[in-house]
């Protein structure tokens, strides 16, 4: 086996998965359970496939990712996903929201409606869309028609293998006070894997939809290798059980190094087409990314130490864990 615990007590990124454990772990926030199930089963996928003890730390967010969300390209999820021992949804918003890529919605649509959409806008038909930001014309229809809602095709479903949602009504509050939508929801919303020329959309889901699939606050392993996932922000230290996270808002991250939180997220099973009931999706087309954040190596150093020095020792505990 390689040294699992140098491995994290020198990468960034496997730094930031053990202090979220930790923070989760004190705070109560998922069984006793999870950490030894999830450490073991990572542990004895590298020994089978890395017998020279060779192994990487990369090696290892691949394999804690297949073995909490599961194999690329099908995702299915697994036992240790949706764990955290948190208050239900109760008295909830009517509407949650999640973001996409436009490439993403484009597969969720149904075709009529595209067509309608592209006729709205008065891009001739027959129009063939070529796939996302690199399809002018889709951008066209967007930009025209901004906003709207669309029938979901007859094989929809939304989750690879979970889908991270905030509530609408506070989102598009926030949102309104921004002059580059794109860049607020991806900041605000802890996206650090949405980059600059990315074009995103808000896709908005009733409530009546989350409530038939399980959901729940996230834990790590619900966040896989998530660069800038957070358990507990500086600012609003939450009391649990509580039936909401925090994400980290990547811009104040960026500029001044506060852990401050962005907005409220929750993780839910895979929504299919049978739960909307057939309902159209609301959304809301935010536009282009300008820029890119915390993708330098010295940022995940600089985000992984901030969370270390919360708690050095506690850190220490939970590596040894692992």
């Amino acid at each position: 086996m390689p040294n699992i615990r140098r491995l994290f007590r020198s990468h960034p990124q496997l730094k930031i998965i053990a202090t979220n454990i930790r923070d989760g772990g004190d705070l109560g926030m998922h069984p006793v359970s999870l950490l030894p199930d999830v450490a073991s089963e990572v542990r004895r996928n590298l020994a089978r496939r890395f017998p020279g003890n060779d192994a990487t730390a990369t090696d290892y967010l691949v394999e804690l990712e297949v073995v909490c969300l599961g194999e690329v390209p099908a995702r299915l999820g697994s036992a240790h996903l949706l764990q955290a021992l948190c208050t239900p949804l109760e008295d909830g918003p009517e509407w949650y929201t999640t973001i996409v890529t436009v490439e993403h919605w484009q597969r969720y649509i149904d075709r009529g409606t595209l067509d309608a959409l592209a006729l709205e806008a008065d891009v001739p038909l027959p129009f063939s869309p070529m796939g996302g930001s690199s399809d002018p014309a889709l951008l066209e229809i967007l930009k025209r028609v901004p906003r709207g809602s669309f029938t979901p095709r007859h094989d929809f479903v939304l989750g690879y293998p979970l889908v991270w949602i905030t509530p609408r009504p506070e989102f598009e509050q926030q949102l309104e006070l921004s002059d580059h939508p794109a860049d607020f929801a991806r900041d605000h919303l802890g996206l650090v894997h949405r980059g600059s020329g990315q074009h995103l959309v808000a896709m908005h889901i009733p409530a009546t939809a989350i409530d038939l699939v399980a959901s729940a606050r996230p834990t790590f392993a619900d966040a896989g290798g998530h660069r800038r996932f957070l358990v507990l922000p500086e600012d609003t230290p939450p009391p649990f059980p509580q039936a909401w996270g925090q994400t980290l808002d990547l811009a104040r991250f960026e500029t001044i190094g506060n852990l401050a939180s962005g907005g409220a997220e929750r993780v839910c099973a895979r929504i299919h087409l049978d739960d909307l009931g057939g309902q159209t999706i609301p959304y809301h087309y935010l536009g282009r990314l300008r820029e890119t954040r915390g993708v330098a190596a010295a940022t995940d150093e600089d985000y992984a130490g901030c969370l270390v020095a919360r708690d050095a020792v506690g850190f220490a505990q939970t590596v040894r864990q692992l």
